[in-house]
């Protein structure tokens, strides 16, 4: 299933932090910031989803919020794997196919 891209979709260079792939770079061509998107749900059946789950309005609970917070990462969703990611901003080297300088 292909997405048409949207003005909020972009690419990052990320630098892999661990695993055997580490120090490796990894490019993701379509990403979206947070976490995936509803499955063709209306905003009310959203909500609801949310309510029950526990969640606030940007769809993390308050412990994911402060984890990305404390610990320095963003949380991505890759569009072409459909998988939530969560880098760590100091690993970020492109964004948009801009070199980023921390």
């Amino acid at each position: 299933m292909t997405d048409p891209i949207r003005a909020d979709t972009f690419s990052l260079v990320i630098r892999l932090s661990g695993g055997k792939e580490i120090g490796q770079k990894r490019t993701l061509y379509r990403c979206r910031f947070g976490k995936r998107a509803g499955s063709g749900k209306t905003r009310e059946q959203r909500a609801e989803d949310r309510k029950v789950a526990g969640l606030d309005k940007s769809g993390l609970n308050g412990t994911e919020r402060r984890q990305h917070v404390e610990n320095g990462t963003i949380p991505i969703h890759d569009l072409e794997q459909n998988r939530y990611i969560s880098p760590l901003i100091s690993h970020i080297t492109e964004f948009n196919q801009y070199k980023i300088i921390h």
